[in-house]
C-alpha cells in the first residue's frame, strides 16, 4: 500500500444544488480545489462516449418457466 504524501488530503466536496444543468461544480471545503460533477448519468455516460443503448442493452426476457407465471384466481 502506497503512503499518501502528509500535504495530501481527502478532499470534502460542496457540490452545487442540481438546477437542471448537465454538469454540476464542488468545492472542497478544505483546500478549495474546483471540480465538476455529472448531475446525471447521462451526462456521466456522455463524457466517456458511452451510448445509453450500449451501456443499458435491450432486455428480453426468456420464457418464464412454468411455476413463475401468474395463473388465473381460479387456480387458487
Amino acid at each position: 500500500m502506497t503512503r499518501r504524501p502528509p500535504d495530501a488530503h481527502v478532499h470534502r466536496w460542496r457540490i452545487d444544488e442540481p438546477d437542471g444543468r448537465a454538469w454540476l461544480d464542488g468545492r472542497c471545503a478544505a483546500c478549495g480545489a474546483v471540480r465538476r460533477f455529472p448531475a446525471s448519468e447521462d451526462a456521466w455516460l456522455e463524457s466517456r462516449g458511452i451510448s445509453r443503448d450500449r451501456y443499458y442493452p435491450a432486455h428480453r426476457p426468456a420464457e418464464l418457466p412454468a411455476q413463475w407465471r401468474l395463473r388465473d384466481w381460479s387456480d387458487w
